[in-house]
């Protein structure tokens, strides 16, 4: 018995040893995750690291950060203050962190989800800035943001903006709040995001509203080919309108709008592609939709383009005199470090663009390649633009044509009348209809377009450097023409 009552104690004694060892242990290598998170913002191109500090415990440790907005985001606003003789201010803003050691952070809460530690993210405000956000959120904290870091350097953000209403005499806006998951692999070598924003409404009574409706985005990346991180995205937005009520009268409704990215590795090379749909707009009487736009950029060399990456960030987080010298230096590491994306035959291609208008459907198609470059091609631009093949087709109602037509023909005679009165335009517009006409005959006599029924359609491709449209060759200036002895016969006239 007695033996026993001492082993308890003991027990107690290494359990408490234990503990304090591994909270030591947690807390010794959350640090270093941290410190590895703090290069890779600090690495980005968009701050400056003003001041950083890290004070470690025993149970919980502390940090502060403040960083600053890279000038070089900003140097064209800034010049434009300093012409008008304003102040330039400096746009810095600082976090705190709570780190709580692991093993088991939250078990304070109830909650024994083992982890490395938790970190608690805070904004340190302006007086001004608390005064202004205490009207928006009351006492509610306007961000909050939570890191869980797991014991292999994995972990997940969770982070949330509350919802508000706010009233002043002029209208009312009530926002929705936004949360986002986060959830990142060992050195941010994969990250999955989820977050939505239910939307906000403004109400300015008479003069005007407007409404966005649930905004989502999704994406799951991973690292992949020369440590590019590659994966999908979808941005959407359910709805959105807005209208306005004063003189000048605007009724706006859209409705399903979507941007989808999505990218793989093929070996040592990227191929990519980007999408946006539209469902629907309306614009006062007139609807306008579905729409969509269809990209693709494929064989990417990989290592050129991480190389390139490196070296623009660096390029960035450095001061320049004016925008001038950036861009001059932007466009010297393009040149020496970039020629490898040409080297590697890449393609880009306008899979689709579409847009049904009250007129009818506007469509474009188009890709362009590269075959076969050298570097010497740089500096002789006819052996360069050789080496492209490239083919377009555009297909456009006659009657978008004269509604641009008429449009203009309108807008010019309404600047030409000093009395103010409006003219009437029936002759005006017949005369533009008539001169719109005589343009498409003429171009299709030249083979430059193709009528069928109410709609114009045009074919153009650029191989082994001979122009052709419409299956007719196009000599460009630069190239000897077809009739030797003089001018080349075919002259494309130009719709006015």
């Amino acid at each position: 018995m007695k033996k026993s009552l001492l082993i308890i104690p003991g027990v107690i004694v290494l359990a408490g040893a234990g503990w304090l060892g591994a909270t030591a242990w947690a807390g010794k290598t959350a640090q270093e995750t941290l410190e590895k998170q703090h290069k890779m913002l600090a690495d980005l191109p968009y701050f400056v690291v003003k001041k950083h500090n890290y004070q470690s415990g025993l149970f919980t440790s502390h940090e502060r950060t403040t960083l600053a907005l890279n000038p070089n985001l900003w140097r064209p606003y800034a010049e434009m203050l300093k012409l008008a003789g304003r102040e330039i201010p400096e746009l810095e803003f600082t976090y705190t962190q709570e780190i709580k050691h692991g093993p088991f952070p939250l078990i304070g809460k109830g909650d024994f989800t083992p982890l490395k530690a938790v970190v608690k993210t805070e904004f340190v405000f302006s007086p001004e800035a608390n005064k202004w956000l205490t009207k928006l959120f009351g006492q509610q904290k306007p961000l909050e943001i939570e890191n869980r870091i797991r014991f292999k350097e994995d972990g997940e953000f969770n982070i949330k903006v509350p919802g508000f209403t706010y009233e002043e005499t002029i209208g009312k806006a009530t926002w929705q709040g936004f949360d986002a998951k986060i959830v990142y692999g060992a050195d941010f070598n994969s990250v999955d995001i989820e977050a939505k924003a239910p939307g906000i409404k403004l109400d300015a009574g008479t003069h005007g509203s407007g409404e966005i409706r649930n905004i989502t985005f999704v994406t799951h990346n991973q690292r992949g080919a020369s440590g590019i991180m590659l994966g999908d995205g979808k941005l959407s937005l359910e709805a959105a309108q807005f209208e306005l009520k004063d003189e000048h009268k605007i009724s706006a409704k859209l409705s399903g709008l979507t941007y989808v990215v999505k990218s793989a590795a093929q070996g040592d090379f990227i191929n990519s592609a980007a999408t946006v749909d539209l469902t629907k707009l309306e614009l006062n009487d007139k609807t306008y939709g579905p729409a969509k736009l269809a990209v693709e950029a494929n064989h990417l060399h990989a290592p050129t383009l991480a190389k390139l990456n490196k070296s623009v960030n660096a390029l960035q987080k450095q001061q320049y005199k004016d925008a001038a010298e950036l861009n001059t230096k932007m466009f010297d590491v393009v040149k020496a470090e970039g020629l490898p994306l040409l080297r590697n035959d890449p393609a880009l291609a306008l899979r689709q663009l579409s847009v049904k208008l009250p007129e009818g459907e506007v469509s474009l198609r188009a890709d362009v390649a590269m075959k076969g470059f050298v570097d010497a091609d740089i500096s002789e631009p006819l052996k360069l633009i050789n080496k492209l093949t490239a083919k377009a087709d555009l297909t456009v109602p006659k009657k978008v044509i004269e509604t641009l037509v008429l449009m203009k023909a309108r807008s010019q005679i309404a600047t030409d009348t000093a009395d103010g009165q409006q003219p009437d335009t029936t002759e005006l517009d017949q005369l533009a209809r008539n001169l719109m006409e005589n343009q498409i005959k003429k171009l299709a006599e030249q083979k430059l377009i193709q009528v069928d029924g109410e709609s114009l359609i045009t074919s153009a491709s650029w191989k082994d450097g001979k122009l052709t449209v419409n299956g007719t060759e196009f000599p460009l200036p630069w190239q000897t023409p077809p009739d030797a002895g003089g001018e080349a016969d075919i002259k494309p006239a130009l719709v006015q």
